[in-house]
């Protein structure tokens, strides 16, 4: 096969990308990272790498990129909410895609929402997990740091539903689409309004043009706002090639984490910086706001009026002035004096 474009578009900045992809002569993996959950983007660089290294996926498989991810996190560093937030797991997809040159067929292997589109030239022919862009809206089966939520893998049908094989022999020019959910919710959405793109993504060469895209059609709302990861194949020619992105290094995570589990409603975890909070401390805030409005209030009060403010001062001293004089040196009583 041969690499016509691949790319990524973050949905804000390529700092929070949770997007992953890792490419080779005959292999193709993609993975979308959940947003919601800890560290996401690590593990799908982690699952992608692994599926170049061996496309083999079973229960053995995800428990070595379980060792992996577990081993790149220092717990003893972690704050108690990050600590939290890491045993609640992390969730990314799989699109793995191995192309059999010599047999003229492509097996594609899909874990989640992120999606394979097999054309003709311009022609539509099928697409794998999904069949629709409703599809897209239902929750999806991830893969996770959790073994306990991988259960699936060992099912006697997951290959039958997860994987899907597809022969080229009989297209004049079969390509391959692989791309995360939101491009692919957008491309399934037009092929249904009988207004399909294929002709504008096939025509991708540059990453500025996949930005141009993402960007027009974010602002019309036609696709959705998350991160976008693009890759054209060209299933005829075979031309040698090997991208993988660079070894997981996993940093401190973000200061606030949303952790989300299968089948269960996502959790928010706010996370304060490491060391902040030693002991709880039951804080007035109604007290400390009034006084802060006082404060603030009297503040603003001096500033516009300064001269009004002078002159009040200035005739108090005087008049503390006066009754010393009155009162000491010729000995009017203080009582006279008050009445004066």
């Amino acid at each position: 096969m041969k690499i016509l474009f691949h790319g990524k578009v973050p949905k804000d900045s390529e700092a929070f990308n949770e997007d992953a992809y890792s490419l080779s002569s005959k292999l193709v993996a993609v993975s979308d990272g959940a947003t919601n959950s800890y560290n996401s983007k690590a593990w799908a660089k982690l699952i992608v790498n692994r599926f170049i290294k061996n496309p083999k996926v079973n229960t053995e498989w995800v428990n070595s990129i379980i060792d992996k991810f577990n081993s790149l996190n220092n717990n003893a560093n972690m704050s108690w909410s990050q600590l939290a937030a890491f045993e609640k797991g992390s969730f990314a997809s799989l699109l793995g895609v191995e192309h059999r040159f010599e047999d003229k067929t492509v097996n594609v292997l899909a874990i989640g929402d992120s999606f394979a589109i097999l054309l003709d030239g311009t022609k539509f022919i099928d697409s794998f997990p999904y069949s629709s862009s409703e599809e897209f809206n239902q929750r999806p089966e991830l893969l996770s740091t959790i073994s306990a939520h991988n259960k699936f893998i060992n099912s006697d049908t997951f290959h039958s539903t997860h994987s899907k094989s597809w022969s080229i022999s009989n297209y004049s020019r079969p390509l391959l689409l692989c791309m995360t959910d939101a491009l692919g919710q957008w491309a399934m959405s037009k092929l249904e309004d009988n207004s399909p793109e294929w002709e504008q993504l096939c025509n991708i060469e540059s990453l500025e043009q996949l930005q141009k895209l993402v960007t027009q059609e974010r602002l019309s709302k036609k696709m959705k706002l998350d991160d976008v990861t693009f890759v054209l194949i060209d299933l005829i020619q075979n031309v040698p090639i090997h991208i993988e992105e660079l070894e997981v290094v996993i940093n401190n995570p973000e200061s606030v984490i949303s952790a989300t589990i299968p089948d269960e409603k996502p959790v928010s975890i706010q996370v304060a910086p490491p060391g902040i909070w030693k002991r709880k401390v039951k804080i007035n805030w109604k007290k400390i706001t009034l006084t802060y409005l006082n404060i603030k209030t009297f503040q603003l009060f001096i500033n516009d009026n300064k001269k009004l403010l002078f002159i009040v001062v200035l005739l108090a001293v005087v008049y503390c002035f006066l009754e010393f004089i009155l009162q000491s040196h010729m000995n009017i009583p203080y009582s006279l004096i008050k009445t004066i």
